[in-house]
């Protein structure tokens, strides 16, 4: 049943309150502070004002305007003399009807507020994913073009050496960064995708996350180098299920290169490990570093999109690994490592048909 607020003055009559409840849980307030004390600023529902209401009522609404983050719809029920004192079309509300009540009109005025609500929300809830997609888009595209003009910068400046032999391998991780730039470029072509950061089904193949471990550590070799960091890959020398998983290959590289990108960013000496093993049936891509470390009181807060921790860029990185992740039937944790520095590990949890990734029944549903 929806939610209806429904402001009245305490000796009026019960009519209005007898007609709502039939359809909908009502809950009464004869001020608006009794309002805003029991909701706190969040109201899921239709706010009604009974003409009887007690206080201004022109004050009562502009504070509720004023105090809920999200629109709440406001209807007025009025008696014809209160039409001066209130004047209702320059009020802040949305709809209003007048006494004597016609039960059917009431009724068909209140399910079109709720529909109106819910379509403006649901375009709200879509600009706010456009918004974070570009965002996430943004970082994404801005980390592999950032790694390449530094490692660019050192080659002006020499430091791989002089000689095209020398620079060849700095060349070909550049050629190779860029090449997979373009084809995260040309997975924007997926409507899905450009919506909600969700995975397009149709792209979906087998992908060996060694191969994709051991193509971002070539890639970020130079960056690291720059630093002089030692970038360590590490395989198991035995795997349950093998290292492929069902995959969309543009998301996992995203995911991994990120992973890798943010540790060489903020460790300024010693080495970052990748490494790729099981725990228990998991398969794990792991990425540790011995950079400045995270402090415990901010681990558990670290992907939330709401919380600063003072690394510019981290936060919305992090949470959009954690978004490809759970696609892929896994989950970013983070961790302190003992000597300093910061484990992140992706478990991949292994499925009913001992396959990593994305299950098949998803692709099924999603396929044409």
């Amino acid at each position: 049943m929806e939610n209806i607020a429904l402001f009245r003055g305490e000796d009026s009559s019960k009519e209005l309150a007898d007609i709502l409840s039939k359809d909908c849980n009502v809950i009464e307030f004869n001020t608006v502070y009794k309002f805003l004390y029991l909701c706190r600023h969040s109201f899921t529902g239709l706010l009604v004002i009974d003409s009887s209401f007690e206080e201004d009522i022109c004050f009562a609404i502009d504070t509720v305007r004023k105090l809920f983050t999200e629109r709440i719809p406001i209807l007025l029920v009025c008696h014809p003399q209160d039409l001066e004192a209130i004047n209702p079309t320059q009020s802040d509300i949305d709809s209003f009807i007048l006494y004597p009540l016609n039960r059917g009109e009431l009724r068909s005025r209140i399910d079109l507020l709720f529909r109106f609500n819910h379509f403006v929300q649901d375009k709200l809830q879509d600009i706010r994913h456009r918004d974070e997609f570009f965002g996430r888009i943004g970082h994404d595209m801005s980390n592999p073009l950032v790694a390449v003009n530094r490692v660019l910068k050192h080659l002006n400046q020499g430091l791989y050496g002089c000689s095209l032999a020398d620079i060849s391998s700095v060349v070909e991780s550049v050629i190779e960064n860029n090449n997979a730039l373009l084809k995260f470029v040309s997975s924007l072509s997926s409507q899905a995708y450009l919506s909600a950061l969700e995975c397009d089904y149709q792209k979906v193949e087998l992908v060996d996350i060694k191969e994709v471990m051991t193509a971002v550590a070539k890639q970020t070799q130079p960056l690291a180098q720059t630093k002089d960091l030692e970038l360590k890959v590490e395989f198991a020398s035995e795997f349950i299920s093998g290292t492929s998983i069902w995959a969309e290959p543009t998301l996992i590289w995203r995911m991994a290169f990120n992973l890798v990108h943010n540790a060489i960013k903020y460790t300024n000496r010693g080495c970052i490990l990748l490494s790729l093993y099981n725990l228990e049936r998991d398969l794990v891509l792991h990425v540790e570093d011995t950079g400045v470390g995270i402090g415990e009181e901010q681990l558990r807060f670290l992907i939330e999109p709401v919380v600063s921790i003072g690394r510019q860029g981290l936060r919305m990185g992090l949470r959009a690994i954690d978004s490809i992740a759970q696609v892929h039937q896994a989950s970013l944790q983070v961790a302190c490592a003992l000597e300093g520095g910061t484990i992140f590990f992706i478990p991949f949890r292994q499925n009913s048909d001992c396959s990593y990734g994305i299950e098949k029944y998803l692709m099924q549903e999603h396929s044409y």
